[in-house]
């Protein structure tokens, strides 16, 4: 599947189209200059080899390593290591392309341009959901301690796999709403079900981890105090 559409003619250097459209109504927009792109190519390279090699070295100590295996807290941070390395294999690399051939001025094939967003959003709202997760499931750690040791293996095993499930669907309905009326509905729901949403419920979970952890200092301050009035207690009547 070629990125390229080499049935169209040619639209003008001055013209950006990262997203495809027909010539007549590609708007002019100032190229950027040969510095700017190869700075930011540059950047993108780097980003693309320090996300494959930090996100590689997570995957490939999970697989080498059993006792990371059998802790089951640790499926959350595998599924988000094994979304943010698809997000440097395939996403980056793709952009990079696209950004070199806006550039030149070439258009983007259809096609192949839908295929890159809802590789895109699927992967993206993978490591979203990933991020999630484990919000909530380190919240409910600290919150609910013995609740979450009794809860089975398969539980996280199918929290992980509705996460990718749900991305899968999200994405799925990008090439269906392209060039509808629902455009708009189907932006609204990414942008709540990508980013709103999980900024609530992330910041939720963390605040509430951060107000248990204060109280159980609060609470282990004022035991420590109680002890300490115990013993001047029980000292004063020695001296007397």
């Amino acid at each position: 599947m070629s990125f390229l559409n080499t049935s169209s003619p040619k639209s003008d250097s001055n013209v950006s189209s990262l997203q495809p459209t027909n010539p007549e109504s590609a708007q002019v927009q100032p190229r950027r200059s040969l510095a700017e792109l190869y700075l930011s190519l540059v950047s993108y390279g780097f980003l693309v080899i320090i996300i494959l090699f930090g996100n590689g070295l997570v995957v490939s100590a999970y697989i080498r390593n059993k006792w990371l295996r059998k802790a089951v807290t640790h499926t959350f941070i595998i599924g988000l290591a094994a979304a943010d390395f698809f997000v440097g294999l395939v996403s980056l690399p793709i952009w990079i392309f696209i950004s070199l051939c806006n550039y030149r001025g070439h258009q983007i094939n259809n096609s192949a341009y839908q295929f890159y967003i809802t590789a895109d959003i699927f992967i993206g709202s993978a490591s979203i959901f990933q991020l999630t997760g484990i919000s909530i499931e380190r919240s409910h750690a600290i919150l609910r301690p013995f609740q979450h040791r009794q809860l089975p293996r398969k539980t996280f095993y199918i929290a992980v796999v509705t996460a990718w499930f749900f991305s899968a669907v999200l994405a799925s309905l990008q090439p269906l709403q392209y060039g509808t009326d629902w455009k708009t509905a189907y932006t609204i729901l990414t942008a709540s079900v990508c980013f709103f949403i999980p900024v609530v419920v992330i910041i939720t979970a963390y605040c509430s981890i951060l107000v248990a952890a204060k109280s159980k200092e609060t609470l282990k301050g004022n035991q420590a105090h109680k002890a300490t009035l115990e013993r001047e207690v029980r000292f004063v009547p020695s001296i007397m």
